[in-house]
């Protein structure tokens, strides 16, 4: 479950950040809105991903492969083992291993998905240029305040999709998100249907739901 949460971090690093601070670096801000107005024109983005987790104290780092969605607020996420679900109402994780489901109500102020993560770093948020780097520009926004477990992240912006290549979380346990992104595809034509999840379908399997939502 954790693992899986942790990668909706990376629904923010599609999404992009908003930064307008007056202790930003104008180059960095100048380049992160750039990115974040490409990305808000986009009807839908499908990206597969890489996805690396270190920390002191694990042996050895996870990494694992997936799949990402996004079109405005909704999205699904897809790993050989676990998905996630939003369609901008309910969450859904599936277990696979498990064969369980775990349902919720979305609430914005709480999960993590691509409108949060504009909030949280549009508030207070600075931002620092760091180059050019095999082609994209490097930037690193810093969270203003400690409510979060993220302290920065650095972004690769390509120069010419203007999207996001790579980015790094750095949490403040020590944790590393590392998360590179390929086969980049916009505007596909994808509908709202693929956000939502098909519950008789996998009851009928024997799955076991845990229906946590209000409504």
């Amino acid at each position: 479950m954790r693992t899986i949460q942790k990668v909706m971090g990376m629904l923010a690093l599609v999404t992009l950040f908003t930064v307008a601070h007056a202790q930003s670096n104008p180059k960095a801000d100048k380049v992160i809105k750039a990115s974040q107005d490409k990305f808000n024109a986009l009807a839908d983005v499908t990206a597969d991903f890489s996805y690396t987790l270190t920390n002191p104290e694990m042996k050895k780092p996870v990494a694992k492969k997936g799949t990402v969605i996004l079109k405005k607020n909704k999205y699904k996420v897809v790993f050989a083992d676990e998905e996630m679900y939003c369609n901008g109402k309910y969450t859904w994780v599936l277990l696979k291993e498990d064969l369980a489901i775990m349902k919720n109500d979305f609430n914005a102020k709480e999960d993590l998905s691509p409108d949060r993560l504009y909030k949280t770093y549009k508030e207070g948020a600075k931002s620092d240029y760091n180059g050019e780097e095999a082609g994209a520009h490097k930037v690193t926004i810093f969270a203003n305040n400690d409510d979060g477990d993220i302290w920065k992240t650095t972004l690769w912006i390509n120069m010419e999709s203007k999207l996001i290549d790579k980015a790094i979380m750095f949490g403040r346990n020590g944790s590393q998100y590392t998360y590179l992104m390929t086969n980049i595809r916009v505007n596909t034509g994808v509908t709202d249907a693929i956000f939502n999840l098909d519950e008789k379908k996998y009851l009928d399997q024997d799955w076991i739901l845990t229906n946590q939502s209000e409504h």
